[in-house]
């Protein structure tokens, strides 16, 4: 991954902003990524998105390899990876973008 960021609130928002973090991903950091979100998680939703606007059917079931090789292809906008690692929930959302892919991680506290 490169250009990565750790995120931080903006000081004295009193708000409690979830761990945040953002960078590039290379097309092997994009495998190994894949590759250890399968091994190492529980997956619970992988949530494609075909267009800026709309939404996706939430009764549609997408296999991670398949969105992930549409993302790669270009027939996906971004997909959005849900899964629990060591008791936390969180999101990845990967963005097309015309050098690579973005990913945005996110650690949520339910």
């Amino acid at each position: 991954m490169t250009n990565d960021q750790n995120v931080e609130p903006p000081a004295g928002s009193g708000i409690d902003f979830p761990e945040l973090f953002q960078g590039a991903l290379e097309p092997q950091a994009l495998e190994r990524l894949i590759a250890d979100i399968k091994v190492c998680t529980q997956i619970l939703e992988v949530i494609p998105k075909y267009a800026s606007t709309g939404y996706v059917d939430d009764s549609e079931k997408v296999d991670i390899d398949d969105a992930v090789q549409a993302l790669v292809e270009g027939k996906l906008r971004g997909l959005q990876l849900r899964y629990l690692y060591e008791g936390d929930q969180w999101w990845d959302t990967l963005i097309r973008l015309p050098q690579g892919v973005k990913l945005v991680r996110v650690k949520h506290d339910f």
